[in-house]
């Protein structure tokens, strides 16, 4: 079993801040980051005294659609007075880890809090005299998008940075050290799934169906719901005759049957709030509450077999109409693709519906704990 580390395992943006603040000044210098987006986004975020700077470049689009901002990001150099400021060196197996760095966590959380795609262009250092250094070019690969394809993304409505976003990023710091990891790496797929919107849809449902399943490791299953009432393997049979090793695969593969009824335990707690009431001028394109778990069941069960069987999925057909805008799903019920027969109980509903939803409770997680 992994050691429990008294490490401090919150995100690196945070762990980061912690670091400037006890270093002096002069050793002191800030990391300018490039990043565009199809969004516009007005005003400034000066979060704790420019520790994290970020606005507008452009106010214009440039020839690929897209709006241009700095993020900088004050940063610190290693202290000669002090001469090991940086944090937790002593590494253990549950410790935190994010392989793109403290700027990509930062650009997570902006696609998150927007409901927008980020990517980084360019990095560069500015030095203590004011001098910029090091700069490098980021490759990305952006494709541009009909807006009718995923609405919710290229909405117009209005996001500014001086509205919300320092109070969503103090919400993240209060988390509870044990949900850091999680929440940022759901952010990340979060992000990833709003990448893939025009390219990929499948992958889109893939990265978003991770993004909770990763923050299910947190929620426990009503022993009602699950048929062996939430006891573990081992209280249900005699594991005394297997070896270590094989002690763990196969409590490992008891633990995964849940992650379907998890998945689906997870969106129906934090939902709340989502599912608006009213009249629909096309009702059976619209999803209510009282019929998410079977949409539910028909992402997870595609998301599966895609995965494990290289089954296609049956998706939703983008409609061009304006009207169109506003359902859930396709009025489509079924359909013949050459010999294969697809029912409507496998239809998926639009991407942006289920992004939508995924993004509710990723917030109202945050929120409630």
């Amino acid at each position: 079993m992994p050691t429990q580390t008294k490490n401090d395992n919150r995100m690196s943006w945070i762990r980061h801040l912690k670091l400037v603040k006890k270093t002096r000044k002069k050793f002191q210098y800030y990391q300018d980051y490039e990043l565009v987006s199809e969004s516009r986004i007005t005003g400034v975020l000066n979060y704790r005294d420019k520790a994290i700077y970020c606005s507008m470049l452009t106010s214009e689009k440039d020839r690929n659609g897209l709006y241009r901002y700095n993020l900088r990001i004050k940063s610190a150099y290693n202290d000669p007075a002090n001469p090991n400021p940086y944090p937790e060196r002593n590494a253990s197996e549950d410790g935190y880890f994010f392989k793109e760095g403290h700027a990509e966590e930062i650009v997570s959380l902006l696609s998150l809090f927007f409901q927008s795609r980020f990517y980084i262009l360019s990095s560069s250092s500015v030095l203590p005299d004011g001098m910029s250094r090091h700069k490098f070019e980021k490759d990305f690969f952006y494709k541009p998008v009909e807006s009718a394809i995923h609405p919710t993304i290229f909405s117009t409505k209005g996001r500014s940075f001086s509205v919300g976003l320092t109070e969503f990023l103090d919400k993240t710091i209060k988390l509870p050290m044990k949900f850091h990891q999680n929440f940022l790496w759901a952010s990340f797929h979060y992000s990833q799934a709003l990448r893939q919107v025009g390219m990929d849809t499948e992958m889109v449902f893939i990265k978003l169906v991770s993004a909770i399943e990763i923050l299910t490791h947190h929620i426990e299953i009503d022993p009602k719901v699950d048929v062996f009432g939430n006891k573990k393997l081992s209280e249900m049979t005699d594991l005394s005759g297997l070896t270590e090793e094989q002690r763990k695969r196969a409590e490992k593969i008891f633990e995964v049957r849940n992650a379907g009824l998890k998945f689906k335990s997870f969106i129906e707690k934090y939902c709340t709030g989502f599912f608006k009431g009213g009249g629909s001028k096309a009702p059976h394109c619209k999803i209510r509450r009282s019929g998410l778990l079977k949409v539910l069941n028909t992402i997870y069960s595609a998301r599966s077999a895609y995965l494990h069987s290289g089954e296609s999925m049956y998706l939703s057909m983008p409609m061009r109409m304006k009207e169109a805008r506003k359902w859930d799903t396709d009025p489509s019920m079924g359909m013949i693709i050459d010999n294969r027969d697809f029912p409507a109980s496998k239809k998926l509903p639009y991407a942006y519906f289920f992004e939508s939803l995924v993004r509710h409770c990723l917030l109202s997680f945050l929120r409630k704990n």
